[in-house]
């Protein structure tokens, strides 16, 4: 178990990693808050163990997804990449693998940011693809827009929401009624809490074996 004191309003457990992360204002009776909360964490870890379980099968029975299409993967530090449907990988040169999905990923987005964008009648100011850590996106008060570059490995359904959940944000900083009803405009597939939390282990398996994320 790992305590992060942080100056935040409530404290919060996070279990992403399979491991509890307790983050929580100086103060906090952490023991106190752990019985509390004892039955919700033991049954979202067992949640997280069968999430990782189904993202490894996924990989191992079809191989990496990259936008849309499943690939096979091997090494091959002479010419690393994407090359027709294999993924050619070698830790000591993923820069260049990573730059290649990085283009890849900002061409399918760009046209996603368009698309929503027209709807909406508002444009974004600058967008970027990064290496975020907990974030699949997010918008800056200046317009711009960044999106997670795990979003390379993900279905187009759930690029479309991450897409259409930040273009919202143009116009409604918060989560509110008029955000919900905005982007219900957007006709997009909300996915659950559950799908997250399965995208994020599949999309950072596919990024470790692929040597792009530690």
């Amino acid at each position: 178990m790992k305590i992060i004191w942080r100056n935040v309003k409530y404290p919060r457990i996070d279990l992403r990693d399979g491991d509890v992360v307790v983050i929580a204002p100086p103060g906090t009776d952490i023991q106190m808050l752990l019985e509390k909360k004892k039955g919700w964490i033991d049954k979202n870890l067992r949640l997280v163990k069968e999430l990782k379980r189904k993202a490894e099968e996924d990989i191992v029975k079809h191989g990496i997804r990259i936008l849309d299409r499943y690939m096979d993967m091997r090494h091959n530090c002479k010419n690393p990449g994407i090359h027709g449907n294999t993924v050619y990988i070698c830790k000591k040169r993923n820069d260049l693998l990573k730059r290649q999905l990085k283009n890849m990923l900002r061409e399918d987005l760009n046209a996603r940011v368009m698309k929503f964008s027209k709807i909406l009648e508002i444009e974004p100011n600058r967008i970027y693809i990064r290496e975020q850590k907990t974030k699949w996106g997010s918008c800056s008060s200046l317009g711009n827009l960044s999106f997670n570059l795990l979003l390379v490995f993900l279905p187009e359904h759930f690029r479309d929401y991450v897409v259409a959940h930040e273009i919202t944000h143009l116009l409604y900083r918060n989560h509110g009624k008029k955000f919900k009803e905005t982007l219900s405009r957007l006709n997009v597939r909300i996915p659950t809490k559950d799908d997250i939390l399965f995208m994020w282990y599949y999309s950072t398996l596919c990024a470790q074996k692929l040597y792009i994320k530690k």
